[in-house]
């Protein structure tokens, strides 16, 4: 499962954007990493122009947790960065526990992710 988002409007259709990466490379960078890990794309979740300041305020995200922790069909949660799930550390702390207690796991394209108490 992939999660995408973009902050801006701006962001929707360039590739690059001084805010980030559009929505087409953010879905390349992450269909190539789960490739290269064998993982199946089951499908994915799209926000466009949504803040990461919180998770109230994103539909899309909201429906994929939704799937996440009902249907407990996904395995992962591929995002670009960590950045485009959540930019507030207690949304990062609830989001990782929903997972966990679902059977998902987060994992970014482009960065590494410590799960030790110290590390994360």
């Amino acid at each position: 499962m992939l999660y995408l988002r973009v902050s801006s409007m701006s962001q929707v259709e360039t590739d690059y954007d001084p805010e980030g990466l559009s929505i087409k490379a953010q879905r390349d960078i992450c269909r190539n990493k789960a490739l290269s890990l064998g993982l199946a794309v089951i499908g994915e979740y799209v926000e466009l122009g949504r803040s990461g300041t919180n998770v109230q305020g994103r539909p899309e995200y909201q429906a994929m947790m939704q799937r996440v922790t009902t249907q407990r069909d996904v395995d992962f949660i591929m995002v670009y960065q960590l950045s485009r799930l959540n930019r507030n550390r207690t949304d990062d702390a609830m989001v990782m526990l929903q997972m966990e207690a679902a059977g998902a796991k987060l994992l970014s394209a482009t960065e590494n992710i410590d799960e030790t108490p110290a590390g994360h």
